[in-house]
């Protein structure tokens, strides 16, 4: 073995002092960082255009944009339906859930959501089930 261990010890010691002070300063930098504070970006209204179809009629069905109902229906007269509402319409997109009641024993079926927004072209999206279907559609 060659060189003292005290000398090694010291020369370990120094070189972790010297690493400490930049690891330190990175460390608590980054969580200060994350206190920024976020501004809340102002979304326009915008005049949405909603179309339901179904293969049976079904019992009931409901739409909801961020867990608030925008269009229910408890009586359902027909196969088709239709309504314009003035909600906040983000360029990425929405998510809305699609939740829809037929009567106990009826087959398959489908059930179709068509948006459009601010007259865009219309996007839709089928949901099959039986009894009760919920779920999240996206639309761009």
């Amino acid at each position: 073995m060659h060189g003292s261990p005290l000398l090694r010890t010291i020369a370990i010691v120094l070189a972790l002092l010297a690493a400490a002070a930049p690891l330190w300063r990175m460390t608590h930098e980054a969580a200060a960082a994350t206190v920024i504070p976020v501004t809340a970006a102002t979304e326009t209204e915008s005049q949405v255009h909603l179309a339901v179809a179904f293969a049976q009629r079904p019992l009931r069905f409901e739409i909801d944009y961020l867990g608030k109902p925008v269009w229910q229906s408890e009586l359902v007269t027909g196969l088709t339906a239709e309504k314009e509402v003035r909600m906040a319409y983000p360029k990425e997109g929405v998510d809305l859930e699609y939740k829809v009641a037929w009567p106990a024993g009826t087959p398959l079926c489908a059930a179709r959501l068509s948006v459009a927004a601010d007259d865009a072209e219309a996007v839709e999206k089928t949901l099959w089930g039986t009894g009760q279907v919920d779920d999240v559609l996206s639309f761009p």
